[in-house]
């Protein structure tokens, strides 16, 4: 199987050093596939990798402020961007990325997705890009007719969550790819299920081997690191109280396998209950007094919240036992 990574999936690790990265090169190499890489995804990566080099300069300017000039110099911010996208490149071609542009698609038929608001697009015009490497896809798979293609993509909002979006389904099913094309809302959810299968490490060897430190990891969490699920945006919420309720592995693969170890990244939900008090004002008006006024009301509510726990173990092979390393 071929595998298309949208924009966002690289810029979250532009070195391909992570777990993830590792595994998605053993998939590749075992199943003889690639990368399809489309050519605006290649472009919206370079103008990062320039902003990414200026942000990392910044840091290390900002640094050499805090340590009264310890550091007593800054890499040139276009050498730091070369290097960046050197390690990029070495990345591509260790996954063995094919380009790929997005056809003949003419200006008018751009032009009448985007007035006729059919998704990628949006209203107002908005999914240019994203209606690009959806050309692309579909260019890729008019050109390589017996080509299977994982669509891999966290931008949920404009291409699905969970499945694509029903017109794009259509989309396939009128050109007769609607077989060919499977959809992932994140590189972890296509390598749990494409990961190599390995008998003995199932849900229940991986929950037991990593519940008491995803349990410790997730009374170090505060209220900055949670996403709350706020009852209302209107009332100035404050935390009153935090509760961890249970942790949920997510997904789970094997991203490494040497002579006498497996190494597993798994990735866990940790979900809260948030107790919150507020104050809500009601703005009302004063028809005698000619003015605007309000009361103060004391609320309390409560919310969801969550955080993603990360855990990497290393496993015997002969003895399954298990080290937590990161």
């Amino acid at each position: 199987m071929h595998i298309l990574l949208d924009t966002n999936i690289y810029l979250a690790d532009l070195t391909f050093r992570k777990p993830e990265h590792e595994a998605l090169r053993n998939y590749l190499q075992t199943s003889h596939g690639s990368i399809v890489m489309p050519r605006i995804v290649k472009d919206e990566v370079g103008k990062n990798i320039k902003s990414q080099a200026q942000t990392e300069i910044s840091k290390l300017r900002q640094l050499h402020s805090v340590v009264l000039g310890a550091i007593t110099s800054t890499p040139d911010p276009e050498r730091l961007e070369e290097l960046i996208q050197e390690e990029f490149d070495r990345g591509l071609r260790r996954n063995r990325v094919q380009a790929v542009d997005y056809g003949d698609t003419s200006l008018e038929t751009i032009v009448e997705r985007s007035l006729s608001e059919t998704p990628p697009f949006k209203s107002k015009g908005r999914g240019f890009r994203d209606t690009l490497i959806w050309y692309s896809l579909l260019q890729y798979l008019r050109v390589n007719p017996t080509a299977e293609v994982a669509f891999v993509t966290d931008n949920s909002r404009d291409f699905g969550e969970g499945a694509l979006l029903p017109e794009l389904l259509a989309e396939l099913t009128d050109l007769g790819f609607l077989h060919r094309v499977s959809y992932y809302n994140s590189l972890n959810e296509f390598l749990a299920e494409h990961s190599q299968p390995i008998a003995f490490i199932n849900d229940e060897f991986v929950e037991i081997s990593v519940r008491e430190d995803m349990d410790a990891f997730a009374d170090s969490v505060d209220e900055d690191d949670l996403d709350i699920d706020y009852p209302s945006r209107e009332v100035d919420w404050n935390v009153i109280d935090i509760d961890y309720e249970e942790g949920l592995i997510e997904s789970y693969y094997i991203y490494r396998t040497t002579d006498t170890h497996y190494y597993l990244y798994v990735e866990a939900s940790l979900h809260y209950y948030v107790g919150l008090e507020g104050y809500d004002y009601d703005w009302g008006y004063d028809e005698m007094n000619g003015v605007w006024g309000h009361h103060m009301r004391h609320v309390q509510d409560n919310a969801t919240a969550f955080y993603t726990c990360e855990i990497e173990i290393k496993i015997d092979k002969l003895t399954h036992d298990v080290e937590v390393i990161g």
